[in-house]
């Protein structure tokens, strides 16, 4: 008989075979040409069992990209000045995977994930300040998660240079700006 430990342990060796196959196949393909049936050959599993734990490519994008978007959500609440640095250090030491991964579908996913996760937190601040938002939050956090996105991956894709600290200030400030503009007109 199979202890729950056991089981746990073999679920976290699966989903650790499939992200390490996922990332391995975006070193070497663009994001649109990875396939399914790559992503389960390369982890030697079975098709039933990758839809155990994923739906689609897509969620194990987003699902392995939870930690930096829930970063970029917290600048939101101005917390993490250091974790969001961090992670612009991490994206700079790693920009050469970024043509594969936000010149391509995988792109308008990320930025999906991060304005839900966004909108959770807007949520929270406008019942914390009783406000009522002009502009809905769903539109809102899209423009959020938009402004932040398009500055890191133009920035990777070499469109322009500067420091990760410098990035990580900028991102955090004009983050910090657009929602009390945004909060003001909930008033």
């Amino acid at each position: 008989m199979i202890t729950d430990e056991q089981a746990d342990k073999r679920i976290q060796k699966t989903l650790n075979a499939l992200r390490d196959a996922f990332f391995d196949l975006v070193l070497t393909y663009s994001y649109d040409e990875i396939k399914i049936s790559d992503i389960i050959k390369k982890a030697d599993i079975g098709r039933s069992t990758f839809y155990q734990h994923f739906k689609s490519k897509d969620e194990i994008l987003v699902k392995s990209m939870h930690g930096p978007l829930l970063t970029l959500t917290e600048v939101i609440d101005q917390e993490n000045d250091q974790e969001l640095l961090g992670l612009m250090e991490h994206f700079w030491e790693n920009r050469r995977f970024a043509p594969r991964i936000f010149s391509s579908t995988a792109r308008r996913h990320i930025i999906a994930s991060l304005a839900e996760k966004m909108e959770v937190t807007l949520k929270r601040l406008t019942k914390s300040q009783m406000a009522s938002p002009a502009v809905p939050i769903s539109l809102f956090s899209r423009q959020l998660a938009e402004a932040q996105m398009v500055l890191i991956i133009d920035w990777l894709l070499g469109k322009g240079n500067c420091a990760p600290e410098v990035m990580a200030h900028h991102i955090s400030s004009s983050t910090v700006a657009l929602v009390e503009i945004w909060l003001k007109k909930c008033k």
